[in-house]
Order: structure tokens, then sequence, then C-alpha cells
């Protein structure tokens, strides 16, 4: 080993020992090497003020550690690999990363005396927080913004001990970003010419002796939003038309949509504050999303009130496409449920890691993503349209959404629509026709009618005879939503 290497690592360790004000003042300009490359590193001058007998001291112990150094290092050979060390950096979860080491060789009892690299990622895209190191690692100096990259380099002289085993991952630095940024982007250890003017290479030593191996992971494809989002394709049964193959918009050209979530109301008691100062021409309706506990599809972790656009995609209220779930920071899988006013629940088959915006849970396309428990025994949606559309979509006909359709009984779906044709129009009468935001407007086209063309009646019988097999008026469909 050098013994420039050793007066730059002793210099650097020494400053703790021997600070001390005095008139006479010492400067020292060490000189790192790093691999297959030396040079002056300005970032490491450093200037040691001693008293004079301090000074002795300190040009005492450089010649001995010098003349003592071991002149050479070696591992324990395991199966011929390369005594060098490799180093990558990791995306372990949504928003959160680990830089690693993975010796070649066994390093039993022996110390880590350097190490640096850089990591590099676009710039104005996200902000690194929440650094941790059991190694003394930290970044050195700002941020450096190049060509549109952004570049931080990270030192450490910890002489910290490590009995290392060959082919063994070791976390070094931890850290996470600010889930501030739009869509993923690459995170790596930089080996740019940058990286090599500016004295930010991947370098490791143990006991002053150079083992820097080769990077050998990076980290693609992050993603820079927040994490909990969840993002759902559904199409719903009632305002389905054949014709365009998506949903009808009739609520809001009519002005119906409440500005407020409607799911404040018993059976779904959604205490949330989702709202809008208007509609876009897409928005079909309001629609409530559940997060459930993937050990558990009957623990409701979390719900959100999201629109509904005519194509199938659940917005948030500002129009962008997923809902964020803030208990979903955590990157579990969860199983994910979309309720409305008047059709029956859907949960997806399996539970969904989040985010998933590059997946997203797409319930129209059975082919894809497959409800719960679908067709086991009985249809969780049905299909819309011709047979062999391929498209399908939730079951309408629930108007008060208890799970059950049925058209004879107690707290049939049918008898709500007569009742609220009476209760609005004060008369019993069955050929009545009102308009506006109602539960009991199953085809969602802002009118309810019990009899005549395109009654929400009608609707009701026509699912119990595709559901169940049967065309008795006492037949009942139960949701396969636990």
């Amino acid at each position: 080993m050098s013994d420039e290497k050793y007066k730059w690592f002793l210099s650097q360790k020494l400053q703790g020992l021997f600070f001390y004000k005095t008139n006479r003042v010492i400067s020292l300009t060490t000189v790192k090497k790093t691999q297959n490359q030396s040079y002056n590193s300005t970032c490491c001058n450093e200037t040691l003020i001693l008293t004079a007998d301090m000074r002795i001291a300190t040009l005492f112990l450089l010649l001995l550690f010098i003349s003592t150094a071991p002149k050479s290092f070696a591992g324990t050979l395991m199966n011929g690999n390369s005594t060098t060390i490799d180093a990558g950096i990791f995306n372990t979860s949504c928003g959160n990363f680990e830089v690693r080491v993975k010796p070649g060789v066994n390093y039993a009892g022996t110390t880590l005396t350097n190490i640096q690299f850089t990591i590099k990622w676009p710039a104005n895209s996200v902000n690194l927080i929440n650094f941790a190191s059991g190694f003394g690692i930290q970044q050195q100096g700002p941020i450096h913004v190049v060509s549109g990259i952004n570049y931080a380099v990270f030192v450490s002289t910890p002489l910290v001990s490590v009995d290392w085993l060959a082919g063994t991952e070791y976390t070094v630095l931890s850290f996470s970003h600010d889930q501030s940024g739009v869509g993923y982007a690459d995170f790596s250890l930089d080996e740019s010419a940058w990286c090599l003017a500016n004295n930010g290479v991947y370098y490791i030593e143990l006991l002053g002796q150079n083992l820097t191996g080769s990077i050998y992971h990076a980290a693609p494809n992050v993603f820079l939003d927040r994490c909990g989002i969840v993002d759902v394709r559904v199409l719903l049964q009632g305002p389905y038309n054949t014709v365009t193959g998506k949903m009808n918009t009739s609520l809001r050209a009519a002005g119906s949509l409440p500005l407020n979530q409607p799911y404040n109301v018993p059976p779904f008691n959604y205490s949330g504050t989702e709202h809008v100062s208007s509609f876009p021409d897409s928005i079909v309706d309001w629609v409530l999303v559940e997060l459930r506990d993937m050990n558990n599809n009957t623990l409701i972790i979390q719900k959100r009130a999201g629109l509904l656009s005519k194509s199938g995609v659940v917005l948030e209220t500002d129009m962008t496409t997923g809902l964020y779930f803030s208990s979903a920071e955590s990157l579990a899988s969860y199983y994910i449920v979309v309720l409305h006013r008047n059709h029956m629940p859907i949960m997806s088959g399996l539970s969904v890691a989040l985010p998933n915006t590059r997946l997203p849970y797409n319930f129209t396309n059975l082919s894809v993503t497959q409800p719960y428990l679908h067709n086991n025994p009985r249809p969780a949606e049905l299909e819309l349209g011709n047979t062999g559309s391929g498209k399908y979509g939730m079951i309408a006909g629930d108007v008060n959404a208890n799970k059950i359709l049925n058209y004879l009984g107690s707290l049939n779906d049918r008898g709500f629509i007569t009742a609220k044709i009476t209760a609005v129009t004060g008369q019993n009468n069955l050929n009545g026709v009102i308009s506006g935001y109602y539960n009991e407007d199953i085809l969602l086209d802002n009118r309810v009618i019990y009899l005549g063309a395109s009654s929400d009646r009608a609707i009701i019988l026509a699912n119990l005879a595709k559901l169940t097999g049967s065309n008795s008026l006492n037949a009942v469909y139960n949701s396969v939503v636990p």
C-alpha cells in the first residue's frame, strides 16, 4: 500500500485528535489515489492547526504507520471468486433505496477504511431524503446538476469493523425520495466522465487497500409520485352505451351530479371531503373505492371517493388518473373494492401491490384481471352489449346498496323505484317520471321510470334472469363481495 494513501488516511483521523489554536500553522495537502487514477483532490485538502509539541507527535505517528503499513491484504478466496468488492443501488420498495456492497471473498475481522460513490438521477424529478448509514457515509457538498442530471457524491472514512461473507449483500446506505415527482426515472451509481473528473467514482478500501470492484446493479423505472396510488378501470352496466362502447354522461349533461361526494349516507357512511367546483364533459358519476387487507379481505384499510370517466378510468378530483391512499404508503398489497350507489360492488380477485399505475386493475376485461369469485358459482360482473363483446361491467339494480338484487320480498329493489316516484310526485302513479340525481335511476339517464321504454325496473328483472338462470320473480342474487 502507498505512503500517499496512509498520509491521507492519517490526516483525516488526526484532525479530531489534534485540532488546537496556535500561531503556527502547518498545511498538509493530502493525496488520494483511486482505482487506476492518481490526482490531487481539492475536496480533501485539510489544514491541521497544531501546537509545536503536537506537530512532533503527528509526524512521528505518520512515520510509524507508514513504516508498519501492511504491504498487501487479501481475503479468503472462495471458489476462485474475485477479491474485489462490487456495489449496487436497489429500489427496495416504493420511494425507498439501498446502496449495497457485495464482496467476492470472505473478509473476516477487518476494517473498512474508506468508501465513496456517486448517485445519479434526473434533475427536477424528486429530492433525496431520510439518509441512514451504519458506516458513516454522508453526502459531500451540494448536488451537482449537469445537462439535466443530478449527481450527489457520498463519502466516508469510517474505520468500521466488518465481517463480510463472499457473495452476500451488505447495505451501507439507505435513503428515500420525497414522492414529489411524476412518472418514472432511473437511479444508478454513476461511472460517467463527469464522475471521473470530479472524484466521484466508486471506491472502497479495507485497511487501506483498494478493493474496488464493479457496479453490479442499478435501479431503473423508479416510481416518482406518491406511493399509495390505486389505478382502476371499471364500467357501470346501467349507463353503458353499446354503440359507443362507453358510458353515457347524462347526469353531467343535465347538471345533476353533486359537487360533493355522495357516499356520506348509509350504508356507505363515508365521511370524506372530496369535492369539485365543476365537471368535465367525460364524467359519469362518483364511485367509492376501498382498500382491504391482503390477509383479511373483509378488513377495510381506507376508502376514497373518485370520479368515473365514460371510458372507465377512476380519477382524482383534480382529474388525474388514480386515487391516492395515504394508508398505503408501506407498499403492501391490498384487495381493491369498487362500490357504486346502485350497482353491485366488485373486488379484485387477488391483492394488488401499489402503486399499480403501470398495470391498472382492469375490471372491464376479464382476460386481463379476474374479479373476486367470478363464476364461482355465479358471475361477479356481466358482459355488456352483445355476447362476445369482451367488455364487462358492474351489475346494475342494487338500488338500496344492500348487496342483494331482488324483485320481490323484503327490501326489494323494485319497490324503492315506485316509492321514490310516489314520494316526489305525491301520486301513486306507476306511469310517473321524475328527473334528478336519485339512487333509483339505475340507468343514470337523469330519470326514474317504472313503466315504459328505458324503465329502471326492467333491468332488475333481466339481470336476475342472467345471474340466476331463472325467470322467477322470486329469484335473488347475492353479491360475492364479503
